[in-house]
């Protein structure tokens, strides 16, 4: 009796063991059938938001890795910014010189605290900040665009690695 119930704890223990091992891997293919709300797929980019309002993002096709963090007001991360985009000309320029700015943090303004600007292409969707302008020039229309600049009303931070 005394050796089922040793041989019968330890295949419970291994079980134990076992299954949260198991279950942390995740369902399979959860974004093609909708499992995980968190993750986003957008031809070659992936993207994964986390609770705490942090994206990570990563493209198989150029080997980017973005990492974003939602600007708040007296957060301390400005302090850190190599460079701000708050006008159409200075999302040109980053557009052309990403690669300058590798692992260091770059703001980008939102729809609520100032930088926003009218495009000359499309004067009748407004003013909006470098959020809204940068996923319309990723092909995003005006919905999507506003969807995502207003979840990130104070602008954010972007630092990326190229990576492979």
């Amino acid at each position: 009796m005394r050796k089922m119930l040793v041989i019968f704890s330890i295949l419970l223990l291994s079980i134990l063991l076992f299954v949260p091992a198991a279950m942390a891997i995740g369902p399979d293919q959860a974004v093609e059938v909708g499992n995980n709300p968190n993750i986003d797929v957008e031809g070659t980019i992936w993207a994964l938001e986390n609770p705490s309002d942090v994206r990570i993002s990563w493209s198989s096709e150029t080997g980017r890795i973005n990492h974003w963090i939602n600007a708040e007001p007296a957060q301390g991360i400005m302090n850190n910014v190599a460079y701000s985009i708050g006008t159409r000309l200075q999302l040109a320029y980053y557009g052309q010189h990403q690669r300058d700015y590798e692992n260091q943090w770059v703001y980008f303004s939102g729809e609520s605290a100032g930088g926003t600007w009218i495009s000359p292409n499309d004067p009748s969707v407004g003013p909006h900040g470098a959020i809204y302008w940068m996923h319309r020039s990723l092909g995003l229309n005006h919905e999507q665009s506003l969807q995502i600049a207003l979840e990130r009303p104070y602008g954010a931070y972007l630092r990326s690695h190229w990576v492979g």
